[in-house]
Parts: structure tokens; sequence; C-alpha cells
């Protein structure tokens, strides 16, 4: 039998009702998606999740998107015979004269021998009761309204949560798997050095949540053990805002860890500066030629110079300065700049009336 125009309608519908299912898939696996997300979002958002836990969060949310995609895909598997199928559920009064055209076109091999005359006017009676029917979607459009608003709500929801409430921002990020922490913990610079008996303030700056616990260890170096001391608040008693701690009359040079997570500050050295001192006043002093005296190496307070005499002085410094100067009386006095060698300067003077 000649095939009639309705296999070209039923096969339009067949198209239609196809790509209805998979984009109704489509957006039902994006809602459940936003979903999940959202579920493991409230719980880091209360709970504090470990990187291990959020991985398996998301493990979890994963394995079930892929199972509702896999059960689809077998309802988005949508043939021409179920097409026949639902058109008839549609039009009852066409019988099976819908399936049984399908039938003998589409499977010859299935189905009994008929008569060719039959089967002509089986497909001239099909085509005129189904070509007058107005061609209607075999499914509803509205469940994909329904989930592409319920998408957009949430999504455009979740945009504004997330500009106007940072925790709930660095919440969507750490489930995400980025390296976000709900307490931004700030270790203030420490000084290079301090001066000795003086006091060392350690501050810590804490935004966003209250930490657990804020504990200084130092050590003088040298010393083996650690000491801890910890960091309190300036005001209340949550770990939040600025935390102080302070090391009192400090003698050496000491070694300071913080230990207030998610900060990993290590372990940084302040040194003791020692008051600056002269521990040693040294002249060299070489006579004139005509003198006959040896050079003279000795204090330079005791010294006795000849006249004429050149003379070296070197100031030796418990520390190494940082920079030196001379003044000398009479101001005429000829003298070389001092020369500054770790902690050692030298200036060269020649010795008149």
């Amino acid at each position: 039998a000649v095939p009639g125009k309705h296999h070209q309608r039923i096969d339009r519908l067949r198209d239609q009702e196809h790509q209805r299912r998979c984009t109704l898939s489509g957006f039902t696996m994006i809602a459940a998606l936003i979903v999940l997300l959202g579920l493991a979002v409230v719980v880091d958002y209360y709970l504090e999740l470990s990187f291990a836990a959020r991985i398996v969060v998301i493990g979890c949310a994963v394995t079930i998107v892929a199972a509702i995609a896999l059960t689809l895909k077998r309802w988005m598997a949508f043939e021409t015979v179920d097409a026949v199928c639902q058109a008839e559920r549609e039009w009852p009064e066409l019988g099976q004269r819908l399936r049984t055209s399908h039938d003998y076109q589409n499977d010859p091999d299935g189905v009994s021998p008929a008569d060719p005359a039959l089967l002509d006017a089986l497909e001239a009676e099909t085509q005129e009761q189904v070509l007058e029917r107005p061609v209607k979607p075999l499914g509803k459009s509205w469940p994909i309204a329904a989930l592409a608003g319920f998408c957009l709500i949430v999504a455009a929801t979740w945009l504004l949560t997330m500009l106007f409430a940072p925790q709930w921002r660095v919440a969507t990020g750490r489930v995400l798997l980025l390296p976000l922490h709900y307490s931004d913990v700030r270790l203030e610079p420490l000084p290079g050095h301090v001066e000795l008996g003086d006091d060392l303030l350690v501050r810590l700056q804490v935004d966003g949540r209250p930490i657990g616990s804020a504990e200084m260890r130092y050590r003088e170096v040298g010393d083996e053990s650690w000491k801890q001391k910890p960091l309190t608040p300036e005001s209340g008693n949550s770990l939040v805002g600025p935390l102080t701690a302070v090391l009192s009359d400090c003698q050496k040079d000491l070694e300071i860890e913080i230990h207030a997570q998610p900060l990993d500050g290590g372990i940084q050295r302040v040194a003791v500066r020692l008051p600056l001192m002269v521990e040693q006043w040294k002249a060299t002093i070489r006579p004139p030629n005509y003198t006959g005296l040896p050079p003279i190496d000795g204090e330079a307070e005791d010294a006795r110079i000849p006249e004429g005499s050149k003379v070296t002085l070197a100031a030796h410094y418990n520390r190494t300065p940082l920079n030196v100067e001379a003044e000398f009386t009479p101001e005429s006095t000829e003298a070389t700049t001092p020369e500054l060698v770790d902690s050692v300067a030298k200036l060269s003077i020649e010795a008149g009336d």
C-alpha cells in the first residue's frame, strides 16, 4: 500500500515529543543539581566541612545527577511506535487504525498478510481522519516552563545572596572546592627588631567568623623548648576582631609561631637589639721616623702620642651601628672619614702641637 501523509504527521509529532522530553530532561538535571548544591552549601555553611568531606558531598551530588540522567535517557527514547500509541490515546475515535497502518508500513514481516486493496483503503481512511484533526503536541509544555522558572528564580536568588552575604559567597566557593575560609586571619607584620628590655606586641586581625583558638608559640633563639601564650580579644570573649599578646622585657632574639587556623604564618624571627656601646677603644700610633720609636698598639685612653705621629683610632662596638660620625677639638684637626667594617669603625689623624 502507498503510505499516506498521516505518517509524516506522526513523524513530526514524534520529533516534537522527543525534543520536549530532551528539554524537560535537561531542566530536570539542572534543577536537581541546583537543589543538591544548595543543600551542600547549607550543610557546609553550618558545619564547615573539611576538604575531604566536601569532595565526598560533591561526589554524592554528581552520582545522584548521573542516576537521574540514566533514568531520563530511557524515558527520552521516544520512537514512532510510541508516538502512534500516544496519538491513539489522544484520538480514541480512530480505534486501531493508526497502529495497524503503522505496523503494515514499518513492520510488514511482523503482521499477518492482508489484501492490498484493504490496506490501500485503510491508508486512505486513516489519512483522511488524521489530517482533518489539528496537530497538537503529544505532551504538555507547562513542566518545561515550571522547571525553567524554578531554575531562573533560584539562580537569581543565589546570585543576590552572594552579592549581599559574603558568608554565602564563601560557602558557595567552598562547595566548588575553592580554597576559601569563613574566617580571614591576618598577622600584622612583626618588627625586624626591638630594643633590649622593650615589650613586643603581637597583633592578629580576625574578620568574618570567630576562630576556635589563637595561640602564640615563642622561644629565645638557642632554646629547644617552646612556650605558649594565648592571643586574646581586645573586647568581648569571641576570637574575632583584633587579638593581641605581649611579650614583656625582651632580652634575647626571639622565634615566634602563630597557631590560628586558617593562618599558616610559619616561624618568624625578631631580633633584640642591644644598646650601642663601645667595647674597645684602640689606637695604633706611628711616630715620626726621626724619633726612632716603634709603632705602638694599645688602648686609646692611655696612649701617649709623640708630636707628628700618625694615629689610627679603632672603635669596637657591641653591634654594627648604622653610621659613624666623629667630632674633634680643635675643629681644625685633619682626619679621614670614619670607615665602618662590621662592628669596627676606624679613622686616621695626624697629631699636631
